[in-house]
């Protein structure tokens, strides 16, 4: 099981649209991780923002875990230092289905749908993952 944000990347007729999908993985039968935004339990939110090319842009995941029950997502988009959208959602195993919190993590996926609904090219730059908060138990 596992959190994902899907980010519309779009400067067309989909500008109006919320950019951002939080989501928990709760098809657990699915074998593909990646396959299908259909295997998540998900809502959408944050302010519409239309991308221009060639403009660099920052997103950030934040996955906090607050308690054992309770696990707060926040996704955000700048540009430079301007924060152009951001939307936070808490799971408490109520909001994104009822399966349990996902209290551990070990990898990080990006996947591009393909590049007829979305950038021709995306050029990643910087990978950052920070982890904070008490060390982890052996």
């Amino acid at each position: 099981m596992n959190y994902a944000v899907q980010v519309l990347v779009t400067g067309g007729e989909y500008s109006g649209t919320k950019p951002f999908d939080l989501g928990k993985r709760t098809n657990l039968a699915s074998t593909s991780l990646l396959g299908t935004s259909g295997d998540y339990t998900k809502i959408s939110g944050g302010t519409p923002v239309p991308l221009a090319l060639d403009k660099e842009y920052r997103l950030t995941f934040e996955i906090a875990k607050v308690s054992e029950k309770q696990i707060d997502l926040t996704v955000s988009l700048y540009q430079g230092d301007e924060q152009l959208s951001t939307f936070s959602l808490s799971d408490d195993g109520s909001a994104l289905g009822a399966a349990p919190i996902v209290g551990k993590f070990d990898q990080l996926f990006i996947r591009i749908a393909d590049n007829a609904s979305t950038a021709d090219q995306i050029d990643f730059t910087n990978f950052k993952i920070e982890r904070t908060g008490a060390t982890p138990k052996p």
